[in-house]
């Protein structure tokens, strides 16, 4: 999910006329953060099946490292840095990590 979301964002920087402006199609259209979306997924699924007990302790843990932590300094920074544009894609794609519910 990290490697295709970076690929598109890749392309999308390497256009001049794109210079300044938010990445906001693809993967980015339909979450803020897909790399997180990714991580956690990840972190989830590797919990499920590892058979671990504490499958809900993995889950949390993934939430925690890639949503809570770091949610605010991010946001703080795309809002710095990309102002009114963040501030509209945060209006129209309002999930951060996981569609329909974060």
């Amino acid at each position: 999910m990290e490697l295709v979301y970076e690929a598109q964002r890749a392309a999308f920087k390497e256009q001049p006329a794109h210079k300044g402006k938010l990445y906001t199609s693809g993967l980015a259209s339909i979450v803020r953060h897909p790399n997180w979306l990714g991580y956690s997924l990840w972190h989830a699924g590797a919990a499920l099946v590892a058979g671990s007990a504490n499958v809900a302790a993995g889950v949390t843990a993934a939430l925690g490292l890639y949503w809570i932590l770091p949610k605010k300094q991010l946001t703080e920074h795309m809002s710095r840095r990309y102002g009114a544009q963040w501030e509209a894609y945060c209006k129209r794609v309002p999930y951060g990590i996981y569609p329909g519910l974060l």
